[in-house]
């Protein structure tokens, strides 16, 4: 079964956004429409994923133009292949639908599914269980088409192992290089000159600006905020519920170890002992003999197994979920975990208790400074929207009534800058037009939590052509490395002329002062060797005579040119790693290259009509 990830592309059906209102669609398939809220939803959910993947990174200009196509794209194919899955008949099981729901990690805590949290979700979307589980079961139904597809393409067994046999071949060979050498190319004044004057836009100065700005932080407001005791006193008093010290709890354990992996033999015979144990110690034998004698958690097991006094969340929900339902002096059952089976013992309870303020008062101070300073810093973010809009010409407002420096910075281009300028975000702010062109204080932009700024450009400099005689060097570099590349390839060429005539790679190689390398039998995943030898050497023809060679040269990426005698072919293995003569691999390939056909012939006969004038 497909697994589904949350977000989900909730734009399958229109009811999902309400009906009336915005009558826009993005796209018609088959005369169902593709509403363009339920596009924008989509859109901004992948703008989204991409922002909290890229971070810092991710830019804000970034290509909407292809990332509105590759959404439309995949809305217009999922719709598509909707269709055809329910006139094809698939259908989903209640329980089915149960299990892909429960399965789903944005739904779980500790591992569990928790409805709460699942209710949650659905109302932070605005939807109902039943909008939200149709449209789910849609979603699988595609997903059980397509698995259809893909799992029901075969290759000929015949067919498959031509194509191990193939991709397991080893090939032996040998080669030597021809390497770029610049340092006795002489390249004349008018050859830079010429390149100079048509290639003047790669020798330009950036584009650069110096800005002033407002930098806000929550940082430093909290050590501001002094408190009068009497005033901590209140706090304390309506927040009384936060400085209650929890339940605690006194245990032993008995651990038997199982190793993660560990086969189903291995659990059962631990499992026994455990129980055992547990069996020896209700019946009444010491608790604290049977951990120092048989516990393997070293830790504890000297002293009796003793875990000391245990509050929420300091062991795993699974021991903890048993301790804290256990009768002072109980033994539990056996209970698996990750570490294996534990045998839990509980000693002694402290009950819950309000903290004195005077042992609470360090946590107090902090819960009050947080609080008042997240309030002063949310009005003080307010502020600085209103004035750096209001007062749009100047920084000055903004800075006075909130008590805030004005930066400046050094030179910042579009694509480098120091500071705060190192975030892509403040230089696409610097550079949008209301603020280059018409001379705006920028919008707040968010920095990172807490982390706010406004700016505006004080000084503009536009790109220009650097002089000659400042990338003169560059650019005669430049035509020496182009001229070195074309003589190696030349080079190369008639070496292997000669090594077709003469036959002997090693005295062809002596001719051109270079080392002829000879790795032996290679496959053709080989990552060792520049990618265009290994092409070239498993594109060579199989020498006709044994102790004869094919030779071959090929122009190498970074520059230089290889020449190549291929010695032997040897045939590859048909099987798999597992010895297996009829490998899954090709199936799998050709499943894919199935699924896909099969989608081109449904867009092909479908009548689809995108709304571009609407996106």
């Amino acid at each position: 079964m497909l697994l589904i990830s949350i977000p989900f592309a909730l734009w399958g059906i229109d009811r999902y956004f309400g009906s009336g209102g915005d009558d826009l669609v993005a796209a018609d398939v088959n005369g169902v429409e593709i509403p363009l809220q339920a596009f924008t939803f989509q859109y901004q959910q992948q703008q989204r994923y991409l922002q909290q993947a890229y971070g810092v990174d991710f830019p804000a200009n970034q290509n909407d133009a292809a990332l509105k196509e590759f959404v439309l794209q995949g809305m217009v194919r999922q719709e598509l292949l909707g269709q055809e899955a329910q006139q094809a008949g698939y259908s989903v099981s209640d329980q089915a639908l149960l299990n892909a729901i429960t399965q789903l990690d944005a739904f779980k805590t500790n591992g569990h599914f928790d409805e709460r949290r699942y209710e949650q979700f659905l109302t932070a979307q605005g939807q109902t269980k039943a909008e939200f589980e149709q449209n789910l079961r849609r979603q699988l139904a595609v997903s059980y088409f397509e698995d259809g597809i893909q799992k029901s393409a075969f290759l000929p067994s015949s067919a498959k192992q031509r194509l191990l046999s193939l991709k397991n071949q080893r090939r032996d060979f040998a080669y030597f290089m021809i390497p770029v050498n610049s340092s006795n190319v002489d390249i004349g004044n008018k050859a830079i000159s010429k390149y100079y004057e048509s290639h003047q836009d790669d020798f330009k100065t950036p584009e650069r600006v110096k800005v002033a700005y407002l930098n806000l932080s929550k940082k430093g407001l909290m050590s501001k905020i002094k408190p009068s005791e009497d005033a901590l006193r209140k706090y304390y008093q309506s927040e009384a519920d936060r400085y209650i010290v929890p339940e605690q709890r006194k245990a032993r354990q008995i651990l038997i170890k199982v190793l993660e992996g560990a086969d189903k033999d291995v659990i059962d015979k631990a499992r026994g002992r455990a129980k055992e144990l547990a069996t020896r110690a209700k019946a009444g034998e010491n608790f604290s003999s049977l951990a120092r004698k048989y516990s393997e958690d070293k830790l504890s097991a000297s002293s009796g197994g003793d875990l000391g006094f245990i509050a929420p969340g300091d062991l795993s929900s699974e021991v903890e979920d048993v301790l804290f339902g256990l009768k002072k002096g109980n033994i539990s059952n056996p209970i698996q975990t990750s570490l294996g089976f534990q045998i839990i013992q509980l000693v002694d309870i402290r009950p819950a208790k309000q903290a004195p303020f005077d042992e609470a008062r360090s946590d107090v101070l902090r819960d009050y400074r947080q609080e008042k300073a997240q309030d002063r810093f949310i009005k003080q973010v307010e502020q600085l929207e209103t004035l750096a809009y209001e007062q749009s010409t100047s920084l000055e407002p903004a800075a006075k009534a909130l008590g805030l420096k004005v930066w400046q910075s050094n030179w910042v281009t579009r694509q480098q800058g120091g500071g705060i300028f190192g975030n892509p975000k403040v230089r696409d702010a610097a550079y949008s037009d209301d603020v280059l062109q018409d001379r705006h204080n920028s919008d707040v932009v968010e920095l990172g939590p807490n982390h706010f700024a406004v700016l505006r450009i004080i000084e503009h400099e536009a790109a220009k052509p650097k002089p000659l005689v400042q990338v003169r060097d560059d650019i005669k570099q430049i035509l020496a490395i182009q001229v070195a590349r074309r003589q190696a390839v030349v080079a190369g060429q008639r070496a292997l002329k000669e090594l077709q005539s003469e036959k002997k790679i090693a005295k062809v190689a002596k001719q051109y002062r270079v080392t002829v390398k000879s790795p032996g039998f290679v496959k053709r995943t080989d990552t060792r060797f520049p990618e265009p030898i290994i092409n070239k050497v498993f594109v060579l023809n199989k020498p006709l005579l044994q102790g004869e060679a094919t030779f071959g040269g090929v122009e190498l990426t970074g520059g230089g040119y290889a020449i190549i005698a291929l010695h032997k072919v040897q045939a590859g293995d048909d099987k798999n790693k597992k010895g297996v003569a009829v490998a899954s691999e090709p199936d799998a390939s050709y499943g894919l290259r199935e699924r896909d056909a099969a989608y081109q012939a449904l867009e092909a006969a479908a009548d689809i009509d995108i709304k571009r004038d609407n996106l």
